[in-house]
């Protein structure tokens, strides 16, 4: 393939990433959530425990950020720390209710969309983007 055309697609694919960023965080500020108070509400709300550790690599989330978030559920009754050096955070009831609170809407455009697109494309476009997403990262050195 020749350069132009990549560096067209790299474009493209930047401009879809950056407006895909975009409306999570505009979505996110309408309902008054921060954007990385929805991030960890999406990483807890699987019901499954997580260290901050974990939330801060797979969603490049500074650990300082992870860890204050994690302080204010705390701090709210919406979860709790369990275990032992490396704690995982565990929402509580009610953190159960706020994240499906905070994110029932947002998860039903969610499913809408991927089924729209998936009527147009096969599923593998998303393991394409992940192996891109793997590729860049592993040639800029960042680890995730």
């Amino acid at each position: 393939m020749r350069k132009g055309k990549i560096y067209e697609l790299i474009e493209r694919l930047n401009v879809a990433t950056n407006r895909l960023d975009g409306a999570y965080y505009i979505w996110a500020r309408r309902h008054n959530v921060k954007e990385n108070m929805l991030s960890l509400l999406y990483a807890l709300g699987d019901g499954r425990p997580h260290t901050q550790r974990d939330i801060s690599r797979d969603r490049l989330i500074p650990k300082t950020t992870v860890n204050t978030l994690t302080k204010e559920l705390v701090s709210g009754g919406m979860a709790y720390l369990e275990g032992g050096r490396e704690k995982r955070i565990v929402l509580t009831e009610s953190g159960m209710r706020f994240a499906r609170e905070a994110l029932d809407e947002l998860s039903k455009a969610e499913v809408e969309a991927m089924e729209e697109t998936l009527r147009i494309f096969p599923e593998e476009f998303i393991t394409a983007v992940e192996k891109y997403t793997e590729v860049i990262s592993a040639k800029l050195n960042i680890k995730g």
